[in-house]
């Protein structure tokens, strides 16, 4: 069955990413900017994302694949999702089981997306004087 079945065909449009593909030590954040890259990155990884569209869509939430900077291996699936005060935080991180030995810095690279998305609404806030919505 193919991907495109359980995707809305209005998905094509690519929401807004802070932090685009981007290396970081050993890792690299690949964005799941759009409905298909969340469906793809589903059955690649065996992990139910789709219904996380919505909320990306709508600047709550913010999905990434975080891979082996060398070679591409795919390590976790991350989610910022804003709290109760608007503050960007890593809610789920799911790790495969070929990365359970670096969590902890899988946990720090997380952390450091979410800082990321904070400062960009910050000066977005500076900017406009209304944060980002992401």
């Amino acid at each position: 069955m193919s991907v495109h079945l359980f995707v809305p065909r209005c998905s094509e449009k690519a929401w807004s990413s802070a932090v685009p593909e981007t290396e970081l030590g050993d890792f690299r954040f690949v964005p799941l900017d759009t409905a298909q890259a969340i469906a793809d990155e589903a059955l690649a990884t065996g992990v139910p994302l789709i219904g996380r569209i919505a909320s990306c869509r709508r600047g709550e939430a913010r999905c990434y694949s975080i891979r082996a900077a060398a070679g591409g291996e795919r390590l976790a699936l991350l989610e910022l999702e804003r709290d109760g005060k608007g503050a960007w935080k890593p809610r789920r991180l799911k790790a495969a089981a070929a990365a359970a030995r670096a969590d902890l810095a899988l946990r720090l690279a997380a952390s450091w997306l979410a800082v990321q998305y904070a400062k960009r609404d910050a000066l977005a806030g500076l900017g406009e004087g209304v944060g980002g919505a992401g």
